[in-house]
């Protein structure tokens, strides 16, 4: 979303679901990979002139992995500054 001429918003929403779990537990030993993961980012863009932006960022992780028995589970925040400098 353009805000004015020199601010910029922008949000993302990105999920992934994998389904491959082999449920032979009467069998032996249970195979594949089950999880769920969802990303969300904002951020804003700020340019200064022709020549130099700065963005900050926000990001949010999740990740559920039932056929793992929550072992390797995680959310996680993140925040990123970043400056570019366009060389003429």
């Amino acid at each position: 979303y353009v805000l004015n001429n020199s601010i910029d918003l922008h949000g993302s929403y990105a999920y992934s679901r994998a389904r491959f779990g082999q449920h032979n537990e009467g069998d032996g030993l249970p195979l594949g990979l089950d999880y769920d993961r969802h990303t969300l980012t904002l951020s804003v863009t700020k340019k200064w002139n022709d020549s130099l932006s700065t963005t900050a960022r926000y990001a949010y992780y999740r990740y559920e992995e039932p056929s793992s028995g929550g072992v390797n589970d995680y959310s996680a925040h993140g925040v990123f500054v970043t400056m570019n400098y366009k060389w003429r």
